[in-house]
């Protein structure tokens, strides 16, 4: 025993110390080391504090106060607190969640966890340890067992709460410093020297905040783990376990803290992402990435094939059985969809699977349709183009064909032989359509030639009346004068006689070369029965292969070349 001043004393007395005695004690005894002595003094210091106590949310899940009457120098969060906190937090922990008051400054807020099986009240569905954790810099979730590291931990208490403290910092997310969890294990190795211990708990943190990340849509869609909360494994088997993490804790509380009024607001309002994560659980969210990942992987399925096919299409080409390979494609990929994910087809995900699925169908019916419709539009242009090359090939047997019905006196003959032909060459255009369009037709989209082989009898009726009055029928017609008068004058030519003749003509060329490097260039050309004039220009005087064209000199600015035409008939 020692006396008030340190030293020791013969007659046994009750051990009381106070503030300024313990300080005395720690720097003039040598009996215990600096680090229990250290552990010792801040222990004796907490239970001697009058701490403050508030009940924010009682044990039947009521908000009692929303925020925290005093400022506070930092919070840090207890989840599931075990009995080695009691010298924190008192012995009698009533499942509330209560703030209590250090003398430092520091509140420590002690709060039951999510329970791994749905509950009754609010507070231990996950919202009282959502809501406690929001404002607070410094997080201490205990209870996990080494067992939980070794056997799967992702259903436990811990698990839960993970995943509620996630989603409660979802829309918290503000750019500031990174917040500090620290999960207590309570049994087993030191965990502060086992890395691989360290590695598998955070991978599997990492997992659920994906989950989380994936619940909650495009909120926060890209950010990381890593960037908001920083992840540590602690040994938490005694009560100096406890005040050696505690006083690393409330070092590092003050600067990562939040403001207190941000507790009662996520505990009413909530927010979508932690009302998902609280809501379904993370069965569900596996459910949902089984049908994202499907729904991705058939995606890119699809937009491949149809780039491929829109390739092909652009240079006016169809796709060879188009029909066939289209409807195999469909019903494929729903086929495939549907057994990737039939597992959850009775879940909680079911409505969710047919919305993906129906996106799915929507993206293959857009896409084959508008491919279709081009095709069938491609061969609506051959089958037009088809008809005009056969009536011009009758035009050019027309003209026997009316010297016969001249020669018979029978114009009735030669207006039939015509209308026969051109009702031919409609039916023969119009049946070539039908044939490719067939290839085209996807039945379980209810893509069918009928209304577009109607459509296009009426387009070949058109074609077919406006086919004299064609740049074509007018180029024939042309094309047949010149060649009769042509012919007419050899003949009147031959009857006349040949006589034998000499015609002179003179052909002037001149081209202009001005400095530059090729990119203007021009010819214009006059003629005059047989005499011709040709006057050139290219701004190519300064290019290298110019040049070297001439023997490393400058061409020259202007060159004339005459040319003499003798046109000698006997």
């Amino acid at each position: 025993t020692l006396d008030p001043n340190g030293r020791g004393c013969d007659n046994p007395c009750r051990f009381s110390i106070c503030k300024t005695s313990a300080r005395r004690l720690l720097f003039e005894t040598n009996i215990m080391t600096g680090r229990f002595l250290a552990s010792a003094l801040l222990l004796l210091l907490l239970r001697n504090s009058e701490a403050s106590s508030t009940t924010l949310i009682d044990a039947s899940g009521t908000l009692q106060k929303p925020a925290l009457n005093s400022i506070s120098n930092g919070i840090v969060t207890v989840i599931n607190p075990t009995s080695s906190f009691s010298s924190l937090l008192g012995d009698d922990q009533k499942g509330e969640v209560v703030a209590h008051l250090q003398d430092n400054g520091v509140t420590l807020i002690s709060t039951p966890g999510a329970n791994s099986m749905q509950q009754s009240t609010k507070l231990l569905n996950g919202w009282g340890c959502a809501a406690a954790s929001s404002p607070a810099g410094v997080i201490v979730l205990d209870g996990l067992e080494t067992t939980d590291l070794e056997l799967g931990w992702r259903d436990s208490r811990i698990g839960r709460s993970l995943e509620c403290i996630f989603g409660a910092a979802v829309d918290q997310m503000n750019g500031g410093e990174k917040r500090v969890i620290l999960v207590g294990v309570n049994a087993g190795v030191d965990v502060s020297e086992s890395l691989k211990s360290q590695q598998e708990f955070l991978r599997g943190a990492e997992m659920i905040w994906g989950e989380v990340m994936a619940t909650g849509g495009d909120e926060g869609e890209g950010v990381a783990l890593e960037d908001v909360f920083e992840v540590r494994l602690v040994s938490i088997q005694s009560a100096s376990d406890v005040q050696e993490v505690m006083a690393s804790a409330m070092a590092e509380a003050p600067s990562r803290s939040s403001s207190s009024s941000i507790l009662g607001e996520s505990y009413t309002k909530g927010s979508p992402t932690l009302n998902s994560v609280i809501t379904f659980p993370h069965e569900m969210v596996e459910s949902l990435l089984i049908c994202d990942d499907a729904h991705a992987r058939h995606s890119r399925t699809i937009r491949a094939k149809l780039s491929s096919w829109k390739h092909r299409i652009s240079r006016n080409f169809c796709i060879d059985k188009f029909g066939a390979q289209a409807t195999s494609l469909y019903n494929s990929i729903l086929q495939n969809y549907d057994q990737e994910t039939v597992s959850v087809s009775g879940g909680h995900a079911a409505e969710y699977r047919l919305s993906q699925r129906a996106k799915l169908q929507t993206k293959l019916q857009n896409g084959i349709e508008s491919l279709f419709t081009k095709q069938i539009a491609i061969c609506e242009t051959n089958a037009v183009k088809r008809l005009q090359r056969t009536l011009l090939n009758q035009r050019k047997k027309g003209d026997s064909t009316k010297a016969n019905a001249a020669a018979a006196q029978d114009a009735n003959a030669a207006a039939s032989a015509i209308y026969d032909d051109n009702a031919a060459a409609v039916r023969s255009a119009a049946f070539a359509f039908d044939t490719s369009a067939s290839d085209l037709e996807v039945p379980p989209l209810n893509l069918l030639k009928t209304s577009y082989s109607a459509n296009l009898s009426a387009k070949l009726h058109d074609a077919l009346n406006k086919f004299d009055d064609s740049p074509a029928a007018k180029l024939q017609d042309l094309m047949r004068v010149s060649k009769t008068a042509n012919r007419e004058a050899k003949i009147k030519k031959q009857q006349q006689g040949n006589e034998p003749s000499l015609e002179v003509g003179l052909g002037l060329t001149a081209m202009f070369r001005p400095d530059g490097y090729g990119n203007l260039q021009g010819f214009a050309g006059y003629s005059m029965g047989p005499h011709t004039l040709t006057v050139g220009c290219q701004n190519d005087a300064d290019s290298p292969e110019t040049i070297s064209q001439f023997g490393g000199v400058r061409p020259p600015f202007l060159r004339v070349q005459p040319k003499l035409n003798l046109d000698v008939e006997l």
